[in-house]
């Protein structure tokens, strides 16, 4: 095989691999998309494997960011947590900003509303770092490393959530 055949070859690979994972991206970006569109208030529910295919099957930047609420069911009773109620916030929050931002919704630069819950996700709770609830992590699009590059929502502002995070 001649120099300029085996170039020609290398070329085409890494064209074919470059086709492959815009699929893929484009696959997972309509994936949120759909999943996001079968929830009342647009808030995504992911699970270990939800979040490491969207967070780990794609390059950074993925050309969407993630904002995470991390959820504890069986604490729900705690009153002093008031978990439900922010959780309902942050629903409250996702739905505002769907209807906010309708025009840009589809684009390849939106954020995604997620929450994950405790007795479903306890690997992505480690990988997180998250120690206690409540707990919120915006994921931008240029994260590598869950646990450094994602930022933590400061839990002062966790009563004036919707407020807090709209600003």
């Amino acid at each position: 095989m001649s120099p300029l055949s085996s170039l020609f070859v290398v070329i085409f690979f890494i064209i074919t691999l470059f086709t492959i994972s815009s699929f893929s991206d484009d696959d997972l970006f309509s994936d949120l998309i759909s999943l996001r569109s079968k929830s009342e208030s647009g808030v995504i529910r992911l699970n270990d494997q939800l979040l490491s295919r969207f967070h780990t099957s794609s390059k950074s930047p993925r050309g969407f960011s993630l904002l995470i609420f991390f959820d504890a069911v069986q604490l729900h009773n705690k009153t002093e947590l008031n978990l439900r109620g922010l959780r309902n916030e942050f629903g409250l929050l996702a739905s505002s900003f769907i209807t906010n931002n309708k025009e840009s919704l589809s684009s390849r630069s939106t954020i995604f509303f997620c929450d994950m819950e405790f007795s479903e996700s306890q690997s992505s709770f480690k990988k997180f770092g998250v120690k206690s609830v409540p707990h919120i992590r915006l994921v931008p699009s240029t994260a590598v490393s869950l646990k450094e590059d994602s930022i933590q929502m400061d839990a002062d502002d966790s009563s004036r959530l919707a407020e807090s995070m709209a600003v």
